[in-house]
């Protein structure tokens, strides 16, 4: 897995098309961080203030907390958490699983839809299977769900429509609307204590009321009442039963898709870390490379530097002709009456190279030499 990195200001916002499956976060870098498999499967555009991300395959995009999101298509599933901007999707292929959102619309999801701790309203057109909302602070909004729809810790209003079930759990009631139309049965918990004013419509004439400790059986097409204060306004129409009571909820099933997401999430994080750290080590070993070829070109030079002093050393015995004195270690005694060397014309013609002498200066070093051997 590759990740490319790209700055980002608070005025751009990040447009996604994903042909796979979609993992999206947030940090405090005001950078996107784009990861997938192969890097030719991920195409971006800049687009004035927009960034247009196009991706062929399964991606992990971190953004900064302040970038808006437009999820425009996804194929797969799509994964969102810890999102403090605006983020408004299009098409989802698959399931569709959401946790710690600020603000939240989609247009129609394929399968599964799993929704907690949206702080801002929620408005979702359409999903093809079931549905699962908890802790939603602020109004709810699902125009049409083909499967169940289970709502937990709900705190205000609720517009619903379903063709299979309904469960909501109301966290506080006072002045909230729910608005429930289901294919199937509807229940609906109130806390206690709490009044509601009730127009229920069941098709199946089966309506059962549990509240303040008692349960009463209503055999009919439609029931309307009050209790207490009336306070919750609650419309539902079912084809099955309806259930309307004041006791607690116990079931904490609604928890076990949000663990399968954070067992989702720790596998993609994996496979970025991996990644990381193979980079790493590739880096650590080019700096290694660099340094070693760094070190090699330096002890060249000092070498090529060494030979050009020594053959200027040469040169100026020569012209002083000098002769027998003991020269240094490694180096060679020259007679005044030898001829210019292969060695040194080649150590002329690299200072020439180098830039260290003049074309000008290399022809008169060659001349000097010339004329000392004749």
């Amino acid at each position: 897995m590759a990740t490319q990195a790209y700055p980002v200001t608070e005025k751009q916002s990040l447009r996604l098309v994903v042909n796979g499956d979609l993992f999206l976060s947030s940090s405090d870098q005001p950078q996107v961080k784009l990861s997938v498999d192969e890097p030719r499967d991920l195409v971006v555009r800049l687009e004035g203030e927009l960034i247009d991300v196009v991706s062929r395959d399964d991606t992990i995009v971190v953004v900064p907390e302040f970038l808006n999101v437009v999820i425009s298509t996804i194929s797969g599933d799509c994964d969102l958490r810890d999102l403090k901007s605006e983020v408004k999707v299009g098409q989802v292929g698959g399931d569709f699983t959401a946790q710690r959102l600020e603000q939240l619309s989609v247009d129609a999801i394929g399968g599964d839809c799993e929704i907690k701790q949206i702080s801002q309203a929620v408005q979702i057109h359409a999903v093809g299977g079931d549905v699962i909302g908890v802790e939603l602070t602020n109004p709810l909004a699902l125009d049409g769900a083909g499967g169940d729809v289970d709502l937990i810790s709900i705190h205000q209003d609720v517009s619903v429509k379903a063709g299979g079930d309904i469960n909501l759990s109301l966290v506080e009631g006072g002045g909230q609307v729910v608005d429930l139309r289901a294919g199937g049965d509807v229940a609906v918990g109130l806390p206690e204590g709490t009044g509601a004013k009730l127009d229920l419509i069941s098709n199946s004439r089966d309506i059962i009321i549990r509240w303040g400790g008692e349960r009463q059986n209503v055999e009919s097409h439609r029931d309307t009442r009050t209790l207490g204060d009336g306070s919750v306004l609650v419309r539902v129409e079912a084809g099955g039963d309806i259930v309307i009571t004041d006791q607690p909820r116990g079931d904490d099933r609604w928890q076990r898709p949000f663990d399968r997401q954070e067992e989702r999430w720790q596998r993609a994080q994996q496979r970025v870390r991996s990644w990381e750290r193979a980079m790493d080590e590739t880096n650590r070993r080019i700096a290694q490379a660099s340094e070693r070829a760094a070190r090699r070109a330096e002890e060249a030079a000092r070498r090529a530097e060494q030979r050009v002093q020594e053959t200027m050393r040469r040169l100026e015995q020569r012209r002083q002709g000098w002769v027998g004195q003991p020269v240094p270690f490694g180096e060679v005694e020259v007679k005044p009456s030898s001829r210019v060397t292969d060695d040194e014309r080649r150590l002329i013609l690299q200072m020439l190279a180098d830039g260290k002498i003049t074309a000008e200066e290399a022809n008169k070093l060659l001349q000097a030499l010339e004329s000392l051997g004749q």
